[in-house]
């Protein structure tokens, strides 16, 4: 069909199930191709008739820009019974004068549904668009307009998920029967899809204000042609907009501060789970709490006396979070388990400004071959004893004595 440019209807209708969204495309189509004036009196005319389309026009337009309008939304409408609408339902359509008349008459009576048929209804639209969005027809956002197309409330969007359920969904008595329950409570015993198209229809954003907010516009320059700026700003025809070089500071400069950098590696810290060693000694009163790090090659801990047999060896290391430290040295932990068996830690680094304790996982207790289950959250020696207890909510691998510590 042509009308002043070519205009495309998204899709033949097929079923009365998609009329709305079939209507909602059709007026998108009809407020892109011809103008906003066709498509409030073809949205009017559906809801109140020819009169009230006629006032929903500017009061300034002539008698003859009038008359095209409505020539123009006659011509939509003409193309659109004959060839939008499937064989199935031309028996929706009545033989009335016009053929505005004709669509106001199918859009009116011929989208009612009983209530014992709207869960039907509902169930197809929540299986539709789950299946699209996990096979990929669908992104969000075309998801969500086909939402705000349907004019679904916050009960049918729960129907939409409780009756998607596969337990439910086996049951259709019990679907029948919470949906009559509910609209038997409002007193509603038939939907009408024509009440839910208001003058507001296919123009309420709903969803799509939110979704629109996380696309960003990429603006090109009339100028150089190039993505990211425009022409005001361009830096060809304007050289003085162009930023001047910041000057590279020196190395051993200390006020330079490194901000992105610290955060892309805090961003690939080790993955850790909170474990509580308790280290009862004359040394060690205090309970530190330790990160089980299962990315992390090395032992670290933030409290010298904790360690024995210390050994000063000052050299640069990251710690378990991607950082920057210096090691003063490193040294061993000692302790007994909740089995009473001691545990060891070979080469503990002292690093002072570590944020945390750290024990590596892929190594903690190499010398009795400990083993950590995930699921299970425990910490078992090569002969299936559990090394850890659980305290309250939290795995804690108890060191109930320090056997030996450094001097202070």
């Amino acid at each position: 069909m042509s009308c002043r440019r070519n205009f495309t209807f998204p899709f033949k209708l097929k079923n009365r199930y998609d009329y709305l969204p079939w209507l909602h495309g059709t007026l998108e189509e009809v407020s892109r191709i011809l103008g906003q004036d066709e498509f409030n009196y073809i949205l009017h005319y559906l809801i109140d008739g020819e009169e009230a389309a006629k006032e929903s026009l500017p009061k300034e337009y002539s008698s003859e820009k009038i008359s095209w309008i409505i020539h123009h939304c006659v011509q939509v409408v003409g193309a659109l019974i004959s060839s939008g609408i499937s064989n199935g339902l031309r028996s929706l359509i009545r033989g009335c004068l016009s053929d505005m008349e004709k669509w106001r008459q199918m859009h009116q009576t011929g989208f009612r549904f009983r209530v014992s048929l709207f869960v039907e209804y509902i169930c197809k639209w929540a299986d539709q668009l789950a299946v699209n969005a996990w096979s990929g027809k669908l992104n969000l956002r075309e998801t969500m307009k086909y939402l705000a197309a349907n004019c679904f409330t916050n009960e049918e969007h729960y129907f939409m998920m409780f009756f998607n359920s596969p337990k439910v969904r086996s049951s259709e008595t019990l679907q029948k029967s919470l949906i009559a329950e509910y609209f038997n409570s409002l007193g509603v015993e038939e939907i009408n899809l024509a009440d839910r198209v208001t003058p507001l229809f296919a123009s309420t954003r709903l969803f799509l204000d939110a979704l629109h907010a996380r696309y960003r516009y990429k603006e090109r320059c009339t100028h150089c042609w190039k993505i990211g700026h425009g022409k005001e700003h361009c830096w060809v025809k304007y050289p003085h907009l162009r930023p001047r070089p910041v000057l590279k500071r020196r190395a051993n400069d200390q006020g330079r501060k490194c901000s992105k950098r610290q955060k892309k590696r805090k961003s690939s810290s080790p993955k850790k789970q909170t474990l509580n060693v308790d280290l009862d000694g004359s040394k060690c009163p205090l309970k530190p709490t330790f990160y089980w790090s299962t990315r992390s090659t090395r032992h670290a801990v933030k409290d010298r006396n904790l360690l024995y047999d210390f050994v000063r060896n000052r050299q640069v290391l990251k710690d378990a979070f991607g950082n920057r430290t210096i090691s003063e040295g490193y040294g061993k932990l000692s302790g007994i388990a909740a089995n009473g068996q001691r545990i060891v830690l070979e080469k503990v680094f002292y690093l002072k400004n570590t944020p945390a304790n750290v024990i590596a996982a892929n190594y903690p207790i190499a010398q009795f071959a400990v083993n950590y289950s995930v699921p299970d959250q425990a910490l078992t020696d090569h002969k299936g004893r559990r090394l850890n207890t659980l305290e309250s909510d939290r795995i804690a691998l108890q060191l109930h004595s320090c056997l030996q510590v450094a001097e202070a």
